[in-house]
């Protein structure tokens, strides 16, 4: 449904029989002769933490980049949205990507304050088989738990290999 903004650009949307728990809504903005905006705005739960992440880093000991045969680790920085703390916060990276092995797949994160984030470096670690392909998007997702709130966060890495073709001299 299209609504408008008021002169100053500004807009209130009423939402009715908004479904429980969180969801993501898309929003678009559009203007005559005007770039199209479109963004996504997250329902969350008005009572009770609320844990996201809110970035993921890549590191190895060779050059930061996800290649075959590589050992490596994800740092996590961990938000909590929501209105109240999440205690006892534990999270688990799991993955199905043919050629990756996780080695150290629990990290426990702790308490975590309404409005706080808190990062974990080298939270998780696993290895990259040296016979990957080349263009492998390995997908990864950390589920978060607290008492009995939980949560996923779903991301995919791509990776590198070297393309090699074997030819025969005559």
């Amino acid at each position: 449904m299209p609504w408008l903004t008021s002169s100053s650009g500004s807009i209130s949307l009423p939402l009715n029989d908004m479904p429980a728990g969180s969801i993501t809504y898309t929003l678009t903005v559009t203007a005559h002769n005007r770039v199209t905006y479109i963004g996504e705005v997250q329902q969350i739960p008005g009572t009770g933490p609320y844990v996201v992440v809110q970035n993921t880093q890549y590191s190895d000991s060779n050059n930061n980049s996800p290649e075959y045969g590589d050992s490596a680790n994800f740092s996590v920085s961990f938000q909590n949205i929501g209105a109240a703390a999440a205690n006892s916060l534990s999270a688990t990276l799991s993955t199905a990507t043919a050629g990756i092995t996780i080695t150290d797949a629990n990290e426990a994160v702790g308490n975590l304050a309404a409005g706080a984030t808190i990062t974990r470096n080298n939270a998780f670690a696993f290895n990259i088989a040296s016979n990957i392909a080349d263009g492998t998007v390995a997908a990864f997702t950390i589920t978060m738990t607290s008492g009995t709130n939980s949560w996923e966060h779903s991301f995919n890495l791509p990776i590198s290999a070297p393309a090699l073709l074997l030819a025969t001299s005559q």
